[in-house]
């Protein structure tokens, strides 16, 4: 396990990449009354870590079960039932004209719609589906109804919207949804991605499997030298801005504004166009880094 994967677990590695850390630990400290005792021992050469607290502990050494957690059992995936659409169904298109998301952005990425059982009664209803590519293969599926109920394949792959389109060359944009993801395409930035399960609960105990997929893709994210934050203007919003700070790593982060009176990139794009989405983008701060400060 390396120091980009231990991090995608959330552990604050303190700017270390080598050595021993104590640090605290994503899995209790927040519900501790010494919030900032660091109660977690990482071993970032071995790759491993055990919190003194909770027990929270795993990782392996050199591909060895270590002292503190059994191999990980492999994970047999679902593979989803859906054939991504050549071409985009017009209800579809028309929904998604209405959200400012041209045919091309549309038809590059392969929404398509289905009809599924979705909802509380799990009625068979028409949805739009967002395919979810890695490598050019679907692994997962999101289907959405017009009154914004989700679904996705049970048993399937949970990674990020737009996996395949980051480049180590360019600065990656985390969104909070498919739709916020395409807006930013027809803004001219193509190198997004979104977080396939939304923003964790304010009042969540811990976060560590809301965020597992960071962990499997962390050798692709880790090349990005530069992440720009670009989810919802809301407390949910800014609960997954700061996980995704501190996961991915304040000093490669930037955050981004949306105008007021607009929520995420998507509504941006309808109420402001193009110039605005990019505005909010070319505009973003950098997050605040620990012992640093302006002048």
């Amino acid at each position: 396990m390396s120091a980009r994967q231990i991090a995608a677990l959330g552990i604050d590695l303190r700017g270390r990449n080598r050595g021993q850390v104590k640090t605290t630990c994503p899995e209790c400290s927040h519900t501790r009354h010494k919030k900032l005792d660091p109660c977690l021992s990482v071993n970032i050469d071995e790759g491993v870590y055990h919190c003194h607290n909770c027990g929270w502990a795993g990782g392996t050494s050199g591909g060895k079960r270590d002292a503190y957690s059994a191999p990980p059992a492999p994970r047999a995936w679902t593979k989803p039932d859906h054939t991504p659409a050549e071409t985009v169904p017009p209800s579809v298109l028309d929904y998604l004209a209405k959200r400012g998301i041209t045919r091309e952005v549309a038809e590059r990425n392969r929404v398509g719609s289905a009809v599924v059982a979705i909802g509380k009664d799990r009625g068979k209803r028409p949805t739009i589906a967002f395919p979810y590519f890695r490598d050019g293969q679907i692994v997962n599926v999101k289907y959405r109804t017009l009154d914004k109920q989700f679904r996705m394949v049970w048993g399937a792959e949970l990674t990020l919207y737009g996996i395949d389109d980051i480049r180590p060359d360019q600065p990656l944009i985390w969104c909070e949804g498919e739709p916020d993801k395409l807006a930013l395409e027809v803004a001219g930035y193509r190198a997004a991605v979104s977080v396939p399960n939304g923003a964790p609960s304010p009042t969540a105990k811990n976060y560590t499997k809301h965020f597992e997929y960071l962990g499997t893709e962390a050798e692709r994210i880790g090349a990005v030298k530069r992440h720009i934050i670009a989810v919802d203007a809301d407390e949910p919003g800014h609960v997954l801005q700061g996980e995704l700070i501190r996961r991915l790593g304040p000093e490669k982060c930037s955050l981004a504004e949306w105008p007021v009176g607009c929520k995420d990139a998507n509504e941006t794009l309808v109420k402001l166009g193009v110039e605005g989405v990019r505005a909010a983008i070319e505009q973003a701060r950098s997050a605040p880094v620990v012992g640093l400060y302006d002048a």
